[in-house]
């Protein structure tokens, strides 16, 4: 899950997010999919779940929001949605928020391989000291597989982002000085004009 040089690779972030104490399961059935909330954690966690539709563009379809209290080393059934309330333009998004933590698990209607997101641009902010820094990401539309590319520690990369959806990366350079433009790319990326 590393280089050789110790920095981490595609696995390792999406090791740290699966490994999340607490995670939305999704259980795919023949006329419904099966919201499932997991708790790993050694404690009980109020969880508050948003599930909805997004297209590639623009808002959701629609949202619906349930607390759920996931009791520790338990998985508990929190919704159904019908297969009917899916699209092949978009994704079922379950974004979980609870005291320590947050995490969002997809589902493709359809074969990954197969996605045909439009093609997007990513507006990027960047800020540093070259010791550590920050990387603010926003994006047009959906953005698949955003990840951000040089030796440095990231706090998160090979993430997606939903339409108009921002995110902050914090990073630390581990040893000497990084005062150069990080590169950060997505795999539906619009040609640079």
């Amino acid at each position: 899950m590393v280089d050789y040089y110790g920095f981490p690779k595609a696995g390792y972030y999406g090791a740290k997010r699966g490994f999340r104490p607490v995670i939305a399961g999704i259980a795919p059935g023949a006329s419904a999919l099966r919201i499932w909330v997991c708790n790993d954690g050694p404690h009980t966690a109020t969880v508050r779940l948003q599930v909805r539709f997004q297209p590639w563009r623009g808002d959701a379809a629609w949202t619906r929001t349930y607390d759920v209290v996931a009791t520790a080393g338990s998985a508990q059934q929190a919704c159904e949605v019908a297969r009917s309330e899916l699209g092949a333009d978009g994704m079922l998004v379950c974004d979980l928020v609870w005291e320590e933590g947050e995490g969002r698990t997809v589902h493709y209607a359809g074969v990954v391989k197969e996605m045909a997101p439009p093609p997007t641009r990513l507006h990027v902010q960047q800020e540093g000291d070259g010791v550590c820094g920050t990387v603010t990401i926003t994006t047009e539309h959906y953005a698949r597989v955003v990840s951000l590319d040089a030796d440095l520690d990231f706090s998160d990369s090979y993430f997606d982002l939903m339409p108009g959806e921002t995110r902050t990366i914090t990073w630390r350079c581990p040893e000497g000085r990084f005062d150069g433009e990080i590169p950060v790319s997505c795999w539906n990326q619009a040609p640079s004009a």
